[in-house]
């Protein structure tokens, strides 16, 4: 599974920081545990502080977009 950040957006009034991005991924779409402990090892955090909105899955591709705080 490869992660890409696209945006990174710092919001000051709520303390956290927005991410979007897009997974790369070989079979099965990820679960949002994996997602978020792939997140939390590049944006080098723990795991438990990270929350996924969503996931965005591309038609018969092995690729979706997810928005993570």
């Amino acid at each position: 599974m490869n992660i890409t950040i696209n945006t990174k957006h710092e919001n000051p009034l709520l303390h956290r920081v927005e991410v979007q991005g897009v997974v790369v991924f070989e079979g099965a779409t990820p679960t949002n545990a994996q997602v978020t402990e792939a997140l939390g090892h590049q944006l080098k955090t723990d795991a438990t502080h990270i929350v996924l909105r969503h996931i965005y899955n591309k038609y018969s591709k092995h690729e979706a977009k997810f928005e993570a705080v």
